[in-house]
């Protein structure tokens, strides 16, 4: 039984090869972009245009994995699915009409599943993927020459024809899982801030400002100032991977409370105040730590820095604002501060501080002035706390 009325003329269609594998591409990117953004904090990506537009936003949501796994994965197995269906589809092997109908039903669910995630997007994230938006074009590409082409396919089948081919996509999506199972990283590596052995057992001098009247102004800090063990973070608001971090330091800051002293320091990804950034990275960090530092001149910053960090998925052109008359800040206290030089040359007096002592991504945690490495890891962050605490006792 023939499945492809003409294969001569779908062979000589190069768009049904070239379709999947643009969608590879892309899938292949989501993949690179969803582990830099989970494990390895630092990386700025060109797919983070603004708040709206921010492959950062969509990664760092609930809805970037199922079952574990990125969504990148089952990307590229369905679009190596499509070329092992269409390839044994225009075969002359006894099951080219299984695999052909299969190849038919599988456009028809990608487009299914573009639609749906689409929407989750839009409704749940409130922010879009450019990579995913690419990937939900060859969806609907395929399916519209699909459709164009319908006369070339078979659309019917009865239910033992369609599981037979069902069984062999089954079986590549099985195998890419199973291939990603082993070689996925299984702990956060290190950040592009703790790239060499060197640099974290380097101790580096770290002023903490603890007036307002020194310099361009205090680091707003959590316990007390004689704790003999310190531990300074350079972070950007925007920075998935640095919220994650603040979770790690609430639940430390509970345990330790005064017998450590935590130091947050700005280190924006947006090229607005940190001149190390070669294009626009994280769009409204710049603003958000000005805005912070308006808070903090109001006995508001660690309010506000719990709201931006806990609004940082849905963050908006107008949140940072938001968040500040949320907090109780009126307008007028928002627009002197915002226009005060000395705000935005703190945060810039940070940045050059980080870039001394070798920051080149957030976040970046030191501890007793030496670069800790695995700042993710919440029981080796308290176990280098315990210890340094004990050394001091002796």
């Amino acid at each position: 039984m023939a499945t492809l009325i003409n294969k001569d003329k779908i062979k000589k269609h190069a768009l049904y090869l070239l379709l999947p594998l643009v969608g590879l591409i892309f899938s292949s990117y989501t993949i690179s972009h969803h582990y830099s953004t989970k494990m390895q904090s630092g990386e700025t990506y060109r797919c983070n245009i603004n708040a709206t537009f921010n492959c950062d936003a969509v990664a760092n949501s609930p809805y970037s994995e199922l079952f574990n796994v990125p969504l990148g994965i089952y990307g590229a197995a369905y679009f190596l699915l499509l070329l092992v269906l269409l390839g044994i589809g225009l075969s002359n092997t006894k099951s080219a009409h299984e695999h052909a109908l299969a190849y038919t039903y599988a456009n028809i669910t990608g487009t299914g599943v573009s639609l749906l995630l689409g929407v989750i997007s839009h409704l749940n994230i409130k922010a879009y993927c450019i990579t995913c938006i690419g990937v939900y074009c060859v969806c609907f590409l395929q399916t519209l020459l699909l459709i164009v082409q319908r006369r070339q396919f078979v659309f019917k089948g009865s239910i033992k024809d369609l599981i037979q081919g069902v069984s062999t996509a089954a079986l590549v999506v099985a195998a890419v899982i199973a291939i990603h199972s082993f070689t996925k990283p299984v702990m956060p590596v290190q950040q592009q801030t703790q790239a060499t052995t060197e640099q974290t057992l380097k101790t580096v001098q770290l002023p903490i400002n603890k007036s307002r009247y020194v310099g361009n102004g205090e680091d707003y800090r959590f316990g007390s100032d004689t704790a003999k063990v310190k531990v300074v973070e350079f972070v950007d608001f925007q920075c998935p991977s640095c919220k994650r971090l603040d979770q790690n330091l609430s639940e430390l800051k509970k345990q330790f409370g005064e017998r450590v002293l935590f130091v947050f320091k700005n280190f924006p990804l947006d090229k607005k105040c940190n001149k190390t950034m070669k294009h626009a990275g994280h769009p409204l960090a710049c603003e958000i730590a000005t805005l912070a530092r308006c808070a903090g001149e109001a006995g508001k910053f660690w309010p506000y820095h719990d709201l931006a960090f806990a609004e940082q998925e849905q963050a908006k052109t107008a949140s940072p604002v938001s968040w500040a008359k949320q907090i109780g800040l009126s307008d007028q206290q928002i627009e002197t501060c915002k226009s005060s030089a000395w705000i935005i040359e703190k945060i810039k007096e940070d940045v050059e501080l980080g870039i001394d002592v070798g920051v080149q991504g957030t976040p970046a945690l030191f501890i007793n002035g030496r670069l800790f490495a695995n700042a993710h890891n919440l029981a080796a962050l308290r176990t280098e706390i315990e210890r340094l605490l004990a050394d001091a006792q002796d």
